[in-house]
């Protein structure tokens, strides 16, 4: 005959787990994290390297170094606008 028998958990075993679980899942998106603070030019790269390959620890160094890398100051080197167009009836001397 078999007994069957309630199992037990105490509640700082659940509460225990849950906290693991909040950590382990926060330290898998940290280059992410890493990536929007930072405001990087690639986070959307970094994110999708993270999400497929960060499981795997060199994944997650790649998507971390390229959240670390230096951030452009100046994001896009745009020319300064032409200077104004010559008065009508001069020409442009070359």
């Amino acid at each position: 005959m078999i007994i069957a028998t309630a199992s037990t958990t105490s509640g700082g075993d659940v509460a225990g787990a849950i906290i693991y679980t909040v950590i382990g899942i926060t330290a898998y998106w940290i280059p992410s994290i890493v990536a929007a603070v930072r405001h990087v030019r690639n986070t959307g790269s970094i994110v999708i390297i993270n999400l497929l390959t960060g499981w795997t620890v060199i994944g997650w160094i790649v998507a971390l170094a390229m959240a670390c890398r230096s951030v452009d100051r100046n994001p896009a080197a745009v020319p300064p606008p032409p200077g104004p167009p010559p008065p009508a009836g001069e020409q442009i001397r070359a």
